[in-house]
Order: C-alpha cells, then structure tokens, then sequence
C-alpha cells in the first residue's frame, strides 16, 4: 500500500473492508455477483496518478485523514450508468449528470464500508466533493470484475494522517476501562422463599432518590444498552407484519392555514436538520437515526435503538404478560 514498503497489516484490513464494500456496493447496481481483487501496490501507484475523476472522504472516528478514490474518465463513466441501472457506453462523455450520480452512489459506498470496518473500529466517512488529494501517503487498487459489469479499475489514496494512523496491527481499538465493581450485594433469596410483605396498613416506602420510578421507565423508550426480550410465546409474533414510518417532525396548524395550502407552500417543521428522525412502529418511536439515501430510496441509519421489552411494548401489553 505504501509506495516503498510491505502493506502493514491494518492497512491491509482496511483494503481488504473498502474491497468488500466495492464488490458490495457493484452487485446492487449490477444485479449480479462481482469480485474485489485488491492489486499490487505498484498498480496502485499507478493508478491514482492516472486518476481522470475523483470521489473524496472525509474520515472520523477510530481513524482521522482524508482519502479519495480515482476512476478513469470511462471507468467514472460506466460507474455512474451502472448506478443509475443503465446499460454501460464507455464512449459516453462524462458529464455532470454522471457526476451527480456518483456523488451519491460515493454515499452508498462509503456507508458499505463503514459497516465493513465495524470489527476493527468505529468510523464514520464524510462525502468531501470529486478533488483529488494535494499528496498521498499511501494507496491501494482494485479490479473489480462481475457477470454484466465491465472490468473497472479504482485506487484509493490516503493522506499522510490516515496512513500513519493505519500502521499498526489489525486489531480493534481497545476499550474504555470499566468502573470498579460495586461492593458484594447480599446474596439473594432462595427461589422457593416468600417475600417480605408490609403489615397490613402499612403504607409502602416510596422508592429511594435517585430511584427510577418503575411505572416512568415502562411509559418512555428505554435507549440504552439492549437487553433480552421476555420470552415465552414470542416466536408465533415474529411473523406479524407491521407498519413502520419515519417521522421528520411536525407542526400543528390551525384549519384556516391547511385550506389555503397549494402546490409550492413551505410548511416548517419542529425539529432542525441535523437532528435525528425517529423510526415509529405501529404509531411508537423504537429508535432515532439519520436518513440515508440506498439506491435512489430514502433509508435509515439507527443511532439510537429502545430495549426489547420496549420495543414488545408497541404491540401491546398482553404481549409482556
């Protein structure tokens, strides 16, 4: 990957995750299975000084840089048809509808990847425009190849902060160390022991401060760390088709303002641009994310997701019993 040394094995891995995403990302278009080869560093070299058009990233998280991708101008071409399920003309010229379609076919790619890379670390990839990088410190190439795609050749460029952040073994980042264990509780009761009762009249301790109240934790969505769903009959609910919606938020309008709507009204939301959509299941938020655009259709990318015995809790009570 490196113009002069042996790939190190994290930048291998990343390659190799960026390799799979392509052969991901090309059998969607194509309708067929694809294959990633990743090629020799030399080609690579090659291949990004060569580079007639470029789809650039912004990278956060586990790892910081830029990178960019370099397409030949009929490569670039063929990619943006196949994107937009159109048959391949490598003598079409590039033009800006073709790289408006790249544009968003780099979005799909790069959630691909970022999914890809989820073993080794958590990272998120940020469309940055169609320029190529001043410099690179390192690079890796592709030949991906499918049943109805035409052979295409990419490299992918790194700058000098993501490969030397990539140098290393291929291991997740280690994890934050956890709080000291609490002191031993007392030992719980035996199964078959009765428990304590009040003596009648006695009215009960209100919970201690602090103390989530329990019947407020059942009434809002519970976003932390999943936990297993009651068991039971569950299994002859899981065939049970719901509806499921996005909500981008919302506004109430008195009646004389909805009669005077007509084609070209803005109505403005409640809630800004870059705060999460909630996902609703049968009229109930399960979960927040962000929304993402998977071959021409609106998606969801969920941030944030409520317990299961939440989530059971959707379709009504009897179900928890």
């Amino acid at each position: 990957m490196t113009n002069s040394d042996p790939q190190p094995t994290l930048q291998a891995a990343y390659a190799a995750a960026w390799a799979a995403a392509l052969a991901q990302v090309l059998a969607a278009c194509s309708g067929a299975a694809v294959d990633a080869e990743l090629l020799a560093p030399e080609h690579a070299d090659a291949q990004a000084a060569a580079g007639g058009f470029w789809l650039r990233w912004r990278v956060r998280g586990a790892w910081q840089g830029e990178q960019a991708m370099a397409l030949s101008a009929a490569d670039a071409v063929v990619l943006a048809q196949l994107a937009a399920h159109q048959p391949a003309d490598r003598q079409a010229e590039l033009n800006a509808g073709h790289a408006e379609k790249l544009a968003q076919w780099a979005q799909e790619l790069a959630a691909a990847a970022r999914a890809q890379l989820s073993a080794l670390g958590a990272v998120e990839f940020e469309f940055a425009g169609t320029q190529a990088l001043a410099a690179h410190a390192a690079s890796f190439a592709c030949r991906c190849a499918g049943e109805g795609l035409p052979p295409l050749s990419l490299a992918v460029a790194l700058d000098a902060s993501l490969a030397e952040a990539l140098r290393g073994p291929a291991a997740p980042p280690a994890a934050a160390p956890l709080a000291a264990p609490p002191a031993a509780a007392a030992p719980a009761p035996a199964a078959d022991a009765e428990p304590a009762l009040a003596p009648p009249g006695e009215p009960k301790a209100p919970p201690a401060a602090g103390t989530a109240n329990p019947i407020d934790a059942e009434l809002e969505p519970d976003f932390s760390a999943p936990r297993r769903a009651p068991e039971g009959n569950l299994d002859l609910l899981l065939d049970v088709p719901l509806d499921v919606s996005l909500r981008f938020g919302g506004r109430q309008m008195v009646l004389k303002d909805i009669l005077e709507l007509g084609p070209g009204a803005v109505i403005e939301l409640d809630r800004g641009v870059q705060d999460p959509v909630e996902l609703l299941v049968a009229g109930r938020v399960v979960a927040h994310g962000e929304v993402v655009i998977l071959d021409g259709n609106y998606g969801l990318r969920v941030t944030e997701i409520a317990s299961p015995r939440h989530r059971l809790s959707t379709f009504g009570s009897p179900f928890l019993k």
